[in-house]
């Protein structure tokens, strides 16, 4: 067979192969959708955007017959560089198409098969000039919900007053013993109230969305009254026992770790913590203001904490170079000692405050062996 003929054959064979694809893309072809994905998935034919804010457009092709040709992206007019396009009967092709628009007007976005039958689809893209946002109006907006935020505080720090006051009224002291105790409680910042009160971040947030609500109230009524039956009977009467902590707040209650501070899945039992820097509040029989709170290793071997004897609780602060480990909490008055109760501190934590509250954002471990987070 000569060169001439087997070009022949072999262009005959093309042409057949060519006209046999381009038959099966006429029949096989069902749909060819052009869209936009808007929220849940949903395909939408027609969107608003802003000029200079990126869409997405998005092609689907089903056919029930194999074959390959070329697309194309058009928009408005203008077509952009073809990308072959495989089918296969079963499967959906999918090609996506990045656009920002630079002007407002409408775009019409459509892609093209080459081929016969069904082989185009579009959809549309209106845009829009870019909202100017009012910057007075922001401001003052921002503004107000700093007000509201101080205002939301102010009231749950006079409703823990009222709280108190209650609690008090109940507890067979003079008027002027209730004034003294409600007096010096009404000195600590509302942070220091609501971890006296028992409060969580979740307590912490409610409030300043809504404020004190009744189940808010009620936890802090139960867990104040808890706190004052301990301390209340040694503020006018002075033990000449040696003193006892109760318990040492804040806290991680029993088999739920908050995750904030520590990843273990179940604790054992209620776990006091504290954190470098911050404060621990120590709750328990006999103290007084000659009290001391210590911290160490071991109990009885430590330093000294900087101590305030305010409404019947001791209030130390942990010094801001203690690094995270387990250390014991002690009291002494005088010569006398109390029972030691082991603490987790946590060094080294960045504490968040906003508008008189906090949170703890992020903690910064120096020991990297045995972090948590």
């Amino acid at each position: 067979m000569s060169k001439i003929s087997l070009f022949l054959v072999i262009l005959v064979l093309l042409s057949i192969i060519i006209l046999a694809n381009f038959a099966c893309l006429a029949i096989g072809v069902k749909n060819i959708e052009v869209y936009f994905e808007g929220k849940n998935g949903k395909k939408l034919e027609s969107v608003d955007a802003e000029v200079g804010e990126e869409t997405i457009a998005t092609v689907e092709i089903t056919s029930s017959l194999p074959g390959f040709t070329l697309g194309f992206w058009s928009i408005e007019g203008g077509t952009g560089t073809p990308n072959l396009v495989l089918l296969m009967p079963g499967e959906t092709y999918k090609a996506k198409l990045s656009f920002t628009p630079q002007e407002v007007g409408r775009y019409e976005i459509s892609y093209r098969l080459l081929s016969f039958g069904v082989n185009s689809d579009k959809a549309i893209l209106k845009a829009k000039s870019v909202k100017k946002t009012d910057k007075e109006k922001l401001w003052e907006e921002l503004r107000n919900r700093i007000k509201d935020a101080i205002l939301r505080q102010q009231e749950a720090s006079e409703e823990l007053d009222e709280i108190l006051r209650d609690i008090l009224g109940r507890q067979g002291l003079t008027p002027q013993q209730q004034n003294s105790v409600l007096d010096s409680f009404k000195q600590l910042s509302l942070m220091d109230k609501l971890v006296i009160a028992g409060a969580n971040q979740e307590d912490l947030s409610q409030l300043l969305k809504q404020g004190l609500t009744a189940k808010i109230r009620s936890k802090f009524q139960q867990n104040l009254e808890s706190v004052y039956k301990i301390v209340l009977p040694y503020i006018f009467h002075p033990s000449s026992g040696a003193p006892t902590i109760t318990m040492i707040k804040p806290y991680f209650k029993k088999g739920e770790p908050k995750s904030l501070l520590d990843k273990s899945k179940k604790w054992e039992k209620d776990t006091p913590y504290g954190v470098a820097g911050n404060k621990i509040y120590v709750i328990g029989r006999g103290f007084s203001k000659q009290c001391k709170v210590w911290l160490g290793t071991s109990p009885g071997q430590g330093q000294a904490l900087e101590t305030s004897y305010v409404a019947g609780l001791l209030i130390a602060k942990i010094p801001e170079e203690i690094p995270n480990g387990y250390y014991y909490v002690w009291v002494t008055r005088g010569s006398s000692t109390s029972n030691a109760v082991q603490i987790r501190i946590y060094g080294n934590a960045y504490i968040l405050r906003l508008t008189g509250g906090l949170c703890i954002k992020e903690s910064e471990w120096d020991q990297g062996t045995d972090s948590d987070e």
